[in-house]
C-alpha cells in the first residue's frame, strides 16, 4: 500500500512561502527588540506567525516546518512550540491577557488537561477584571485545582505538575508510606535481586581493561 506521507521538498521549492513568513516576522522586529517591555503581546504575535508558518509549510511534507524554524530562525523546537501553545490557548484573547505575565501564560499553556483548562478560565477571569496575574498567581491557581483533583480522587499520573511539586525522591517516599507490608517486602526482594545481578555483571570499565590486556 503506497504511503500517504507527503514528500519532503527542499527549501528552494518552499522559498516563496518562507519569504512571506520571514517578512511577517520581520515586521515584528521592532516589537521583538522591546520584548521585555511587552513580552505577552509579542509572544502571542510570534505564536500567530509561527502557526501560519506551520500551516503553510505542512503542505510541503513532514519535517519542513521544524527545519525552517531551526535553520532559518535559529530557534529550538521546544521554544517554537512554546509560542505555538500560547497562540493555541490565548490567541483569541490578546487584549484580555495583556495583564498576565508571559511566564504565567507559559505555565497555563503547557497542558490541556481539565485542571489546566479550569486554571486558564480562572486566570482569564482575573485578567478580564483588569487585575495583574503574575507567575506566582498562576502557580497558586494551578495548585488550588491540583488540591481539588486530589480530593476528587484523581490518580497521581493525572494530576497537573506545577513548579514546587515534590521531587522524585519525595514522591517515592510518599508511595513507600502508602504501601502495604506485602508490597514493601516485594519491593525489597526485587531491589535485592537487582543489586545482586548488577554486582555479578562485570562493569564496562573492567571489561575494557580485560580487552586491552588481551590485545596487549
Amino acid at each position: 500500500m503506497p504511503s500517504k506521507r507527503k514528500p519532503c521538498k527542499t527549501f528552494g521549492q518552499v522559498e516563496p512561502e518562507a519569504q512571506e513568513i520571514d517578512a511577517a516576522l520581520g515586521r515584528l522586529g521592532s516589537a521583538r527588540a522591546l520584548f521585555e517591555k511587552s513580552r505577552t503581546e509579542v509572544a502571542l504575535e510570534v505564536g500567530a506567525v509561527l502557526a501560519t508558518a506551520q500551516t503553510k509549510l505542512s503542505n510541503y511534507g513532514e519535517g519542513v516546518f521544524i527545519r525552517w524554524i531551526q535553520e532559518r530562525l535559529g530557534l529550538k523546537k521546544t521554544t517554537a512550540y512554546k509560542w505555538l501553545r500560547l497562540h493555541e490557548h490565548f490567541g483569541d484573547w490578546p487584549q484580555c491577557v495583556r495583564t498576565v505575565d508571559v511566564s504565567g501564560l507559559y505555565l497555563l499553556a503547557q497542558d490541556n488537561g481539565p485542571a489546566f483548562r479550569r486554571a486558564r478560565e480562572d486566570a482569564l477571569a482575573l485578567a478580564a477584571k483588569g487585575k495583574r496575574v503574575t507567575r506566582q498567581t498562576v502557580i497558586r491557581i494551578l495548585q488550588a485545582h491540583r488540591d481539588e483533583a486530589v480530593r476528587d480522587g484523581w490518580d497521581d499520573e493525572d494530576l497537573p505538575e506545577v513548579p514546587g511539586d515534590p521531587t522524585t525522591l519525595q514522591k517515592l517516599k510518599r508511595i513507600w508510606r502508602r504501601a502495604s507490608v506485602d508490597e514493601r517486602r516485594q519491593f525489597k526482594r526485587w531491589a535485592t535481586r537487582l543489586v545482586r545481578t548488577r554486582k555479578a555483571r562485570p562493569s564496562r570499565r573492567n571489561a575494557a581493561a580485560v580487552t586491552s590486556t588481551n590485545h596487549g
